[in-house]
């Protein structure tokens, strides 16, 4: 896939959502990197609790995030499974560039599905 986002990007993120419903698999989620936890990332949720993904178990309140370039992204592949109180938002509007303005971005590309 392409990157859905880019660097300089201008995001509002909405930090209420899923305090009132679950994340769902192919959302853009905003969080707290599990490696360096002072950094916020930006990757789509590809693995929902109790699922396996790339041999990954999650567990009840995990989830396995990619990013949509996924040569250069550094992501659950990599750290494993993201806890979900590392979650705090999700990219609502992008506001910058003025070209890519849009209202949920990355809403409409196809989600990864979880592995057998």
């Amino acid at each position: 896939m392409f990157p859905t986002f880019k660097n300089n990007d201008y995001l509002i993120v909405d930090e209420l959502s899923f305090r009132f419903r679950a994340v769902e698999r192919g959302e853009i989620v905003v969080f707290r990197s599990p490696v360096e936890p002072r950094k916020h990332l930006i990757k789509r949720i590809t693995g929902l609790p109790g699922e396996t993904v790339e041999g990954i178990m999650l567990g009840a309140n995990e989830y396995f995030v990619e990013g949509d370039n996924a040569r250069e992204s550094f992501d659950s592949r990599y750290w494993g499974a993201l806890p979900r109180e590392n979650i705090t938002g999700r990219a609502l509007l992008r506001l910058w560039p003025p070209s890519g303005i849009s209202f949920l971005p990355g809403a409409t590309t196809t989600p990864t599905s979880p592995t057998p």
